[in-house]
């Protein structure tokens, strides 16, 4: 007897997959080389490592626990008697143990193979495995129990391979803290266990850890690039290295409402998001900066001294900096009090650094400039 085994309405259409980072506080560590033994042995030491870290939960790898496997040892010179080859053996049992697709079945778009194979009682009891038929005598069926014998081994039931070579992959999850956290605590540990592999074995960081120093490895290879041709074409507007100075000393100063924001938001991590956000957060601030040092080269160029074009300058350009300051972070503040899973990080790196780096930079900018300039009329002062 055989039943159709069929995928549910569910597995046809599973749900969508989530466009949002992997789960905060998941971890993966790859531990490759050539013997399962030695690889399984390091997997244990390892989740025993990350066991020990309060909070830490689903410590596990995928080559899972060692089972207990039947092989099929045939007998060779009684299989050549009855006229069975190795083949056909194996066919039969994949037949009766896994199944063998006979038609596929298509609903609207998708098709899907229809799998015959045996009942769960016939592949589960051993006495029905040796009287399975794998071959005929003229008109009398060949059991395998004429032909072969089951020996038990124990192996594992999954063995993984990256690139060829063996690799056993350790997950563990934590409620509270995120991964590059949860790694930072394993550091110490992961040195250790490397220190105590054979030759020809290493510990990889993989999932999410693998995924966002590969990202934030191509972000920063094009930072320098970028920074470059911002700083040539602020000395080409300006046409002044002091004015250019200025204003990318402005960009420190939005670290302070960087550290802050961070130390405030709960949960809020200077992730690859949160560097994104840095990076756009300094474009921000660098516009306010060049904003209020063209006000006072302006103000200057009517004749106004040094000292009355700061002041005049940071009072007619105080509101709308401001406000465009607190229309930019009021705009974050959704995504900041839903604690969006991905946009998160980032709207607190913007909204602290913006805040306070634009207090900053209305002060320091005057600052600056009262003492790279000398007090006189912007038209005889030199850049």
């Amino acid at each position: 007897r055989f039943n159709l085994d069929y995928l549910p309405e569910a597995e046809l259409y599973p749900k969508p997959m989530s466009l949002g980072p992997n789960e905060a506080g998941l971890v993966e560590y790859r531990i490759a080389g050539p013997d399962a033994a030695e690889l399984k042995r390091a997997s244990e030491q390892l989740q025993l490592a990350l066991r020990r870290i309060p909070g830490a939960r689903d410590v596990t790898d995928d080559w899972k626990s060692p089972t207990v496997t039947l092989k099929a040892l045939i007998d060779q010179e009684a299989a050549r008697r009855v006229g069975v080859t190795s083949e056909s053996v194996a066919k039969a049992l994949n037949r009766q143990l896994t199944g063998e697709e006979v038609t596929d079945y298509r609903l609207r778009d998708e098709t899907f193979p229809v799998i015959f194979r045996a009942e769960e009682e016939q592949r589960t009891q051993l006495d029905r495995l040796f009287s399975l038929n794998v071959g005929s005598v003229g008109d009398s069926p060949v059991t395998l129990e004429q032909v072969a014998r089951l020996a038990p081994s124990v192996g594992y039931s999954q063995i993984r391979r990256r690139d060829l070579e063996r690799v056993v992959t350790v997950k563990a999850k934590h409620a509270t803290l995120s991964a590059d956290e949860l790694d930072f605590r394993m550091a110490a540990e992961l040195e250790s266990l490397k220190a105590s592999l054979p030759r020809g074995y290493r510990i990889e960081k993989g999932g999410e850890l693998e995924a966002s120093g590969d990202a934030q490895g191509s972000l920063f290879a094009n930072v320098p690039l970028a920074f470059a041709l911002m700083v040539l074409v602020l000395i080409w507007q300006f046409d002044s290295f002091k004015r250019t100075a200025m204003v990318l000393l402005t960009i420190p100063l939005t670290l302070t409402g960087v550290a802050l924001g961070l130390l405030i938001a709960p949960g809020a991590n200077f992730s690859f998001m949160g560097i994104l956000g840095f990076l756009a957060l300094a474009g921000i601030v660098i516009n306010n900066a060049i904003v209020l040092i063209d006000r006072i080269d302006s103000i200057r160029a009517e004749g106004v001294g040094r000292d009355e074009a700061v002041v005049e300058a940071g009072v007619q350009r105080l509101r709308p900096i401001v406000m465009t300051t607190c229309t930019t972070a009021l705009g974050l503040a959704p995504i900041i009090l839903s604690r969006d899973v991905l946009f998160y990080d980032l709207a607190v790196v913007v909204a602290g650094g913006l805040l306070i780096g634009t207090l900053l930079t209305l002060l320091v900018i005057p600052c600056l400039y009262t003492l790279f300039f000398a007090d006189e009329p912007r038209k005889a002062a030199g850049a």
